[in-house]
C-alpha cells in the first residue's frame, strides 16, 4: 500500500484503545511519528523479523485490527489481551485469515498468532453475527492482499453501518469498495489527510444529561451527516419525548422531559444502549431494548451489568436474551450511596454517572472510562454549555 496518512484532531490525552493500537503498529515496525494532534504513517509494515507479541489489553477493536495487519507480515505476530478480551470472540476473523492463506494458531479467542502472506483472488465468507470489526479489519488491509479479494457476509451482519463508515474512510484514501464488498487487485491507498470527526458514541452520555438535570444541554463538535450509527441516539431521545434542536456548526441541543416508554431495536447501534438504559430509568412507562444480544460480548456482559447498575440504584430492570427492560421512574435521592460495579467497562461508567445525577452513586472503577473517553470526568459537566430557555 503506497502513500502516507495523517490522522488529525486526536483527543488529548488519547483514548487508551488508540494508544494500544498505535503502539502495536510501532512494535510491528510500521514507520510513523506521533505529533501532538496527529499520527503520521509514512510506509507499510516490514515483511521480515523475529516473532513479536502485541498486547491489546482490553481493546477488542485494536486486537482485531492488529491481527489483520499482522497477517500482512511474513513473521509470526501474536496478539494477546486481558482475561476479558481473551474470552471475547476472534474466530470469525481468524478463520477468514486462514482462508486468505495466513498461518493461524491459537483461538478461538486470544492469544492468537498469525503469519502471512495473504493471498487473494477469491471470495471469503465472514460470519457477521458477533461484530462488524472482523469485516472492517479485513477490508482495511485488503488493498495489500495480492490478487484482490471479495467478502460475503454469513448469517447476517450486526452493527452494519460501521461497515459503511469503513468503506467511506477507504474511499477517502482512494480505494472504492461497493456494497458487493469486492476489493480489486489494482486497489491501492494514496496519500491522505484524515480529520477525525466527533465521536457520537461517547457523546451519547453527554446528550443524555438534560432530562436528569432538568435543563437544556448543548453538545458541540458533532457531524450531523456522520455515517456513525450512534447518531440515531437523537431519534431515540425524541421518541421518548425529548426535544432536539440543531443550532448549527455541529451543535446539538437537548431539552425537555422523558414522557413515554417504548421498544428500541439497537442491532445497528448497540453502543447507545448504556445511555439509553440510563435515560429509560426516568420514563413513566417501560422501555424495552432489543436486537442487541451482542452486547453480552463487549468489555462486560453489558446487558447483565446494566441491569445490576440500575437495580442497585433502585430502578426495576430485567435482562432478556437480546436486551433488557427498564421500568422507572427513578426519583431524586439524597440517602445512602448506591455502590455499583462497572466490571471494567468504560460504557458502564458513563451509564452509572448519568444515574448518579439523580442519586448518590459510587463507581468502583471509574478510571476505565479512559479506554474511549479519558477526559470524561474532567468534562462532567464542564464540557456542557448551559443555556437558559
Amino acid at each position: 500500500m503506497r502513500g502516507a496518512g495523517v490522522v488529525r484532531r486526536l483527543p488529548d490525552p488519547w483514548p487508551h484503545d488508540l494508544t494500544v493500537f498505535v503502539k502495536g503498529l510501532e512494535t510491528l515496525g510500521v514507520p510513523l511519528r506521533r505529533d501532538a494532534d496527529a499520527v503520521v504513517i509514512t510506509g507499510p509494515i516490514p515483511q521480515g523479523g523475529d516473532p513479536v507479541t502485541l498486547h491489546a489489553h482490553d481493546g477488542g477493536a485494536p486486537a482485531r485490527f492488529l491481527l489483520a495487519v499482522g497477517a500482512l507480515s511474513r513473521r509470526s505476530v501474536t496478539v494477546a489481551g486481558s482475561d476479558r478480551l481473551s474470552d471475547r470472540p476472534m474466530e470469525p476473523l481468524l478463520e477468514a485469515l486462514r482462508r486468505l492463506g495466513a498461518t493461524v494458531t491459537g483461538g478461538p479467542g486470544l492469544p492468537a498468532t498469525v503469519r502471512g502472506p495473504l493471498v487473494g483472488g477469491r471470495r471469503v465468507v465472514v460470519d457477521g453475527r458477533l461484530s462488524s470489526q472482523f469485516l472492517s479489519a479485513l477490508l482495511l488491509v485488503s488493498p495489500a492482499v495480492a490478487g484482490g479479494v471479495a467478502f460475503d457476509v454469513e448469517a447476517g451482519q450486526v452493527s452494519g453501518p460501521y461497515l459503511d463508515l469503513t468503506r467511506a474512510v477507504m474511499a477517502d484514501a482512494g480505494v472504492q469498495v461497493d456494497a458487493d464488498l469486492e476489493v480489486p487487485e489494482s486497489a491501492n491507498y494514496g496519500t491522505v489527510d484524515v480529520a477525525v470527526e466527533g465521536d457520537w458514541s461517547g457523546a451519547t452520555a453527554l446528550l443524555a444529561v438534560s432530562p436528569f438535570v432538568e435543563r437544556p444541554v448543548l453538545v458541540s463538535s458533532l457531524n450531523e451527516k456522520s455515517l456513525q450509527p450512534d447518531r440515531e441516539f437523537l431519534d431515540h431521545l425524541m421518541r421518548l419525548g425529548l426535544q432536539i434542536d440543531r443550532p448549527g456548526e455541529g451543535a446539538v441541543r437537548v431539552s425537555g422531559s422523558v414522557l413515554r416508554g417504548g421498544t428500541f431495536n439497537l442491532s445497528a447501534c448497540p453502543d447507545v444502549a448504556p445511555a439509553l438504559a440510563a435515560v429509560a430509568s426516568l420514563a413513566p412507562e417501560p422501555v424495552r431494548i432489543e436486537g442487541a444480544g451482542h452486547l453480552r460480548l463487549k468489555e462486560s456482559d453489558r446487558i447483565e451489568t446494566l441491569v445490576a447498575i440500575l437495580t442497585a440504584c433502585g430502578v426495576a430492570a430485567s435482562s432478556r436474551d437480546d436486551g433488557l427492560e427498564v421500568r422507572g421512574p427513578i426519583e431524586f435521592a439524597d440517602g445512602a450511596t448506591a455502590v455499583v460495579n462497572v466490571r471494567g467497562d468504560h460504557r458502564m461508567v458513563m451509564a452509572a454517572a448519568l444515574v448518579g445525577l439523580r442519586r448518590p452513586v459510587w463507581i468502583d472503577d471509574a478510571g476505565c472510562v479512559s479506554k474511549s473517553f479519558p477526559g470524561f470526568f474532567r468534562r462532567w459537566p464542564g464540557a456542557l454549555e448551559w443555556r437558559d430557555d
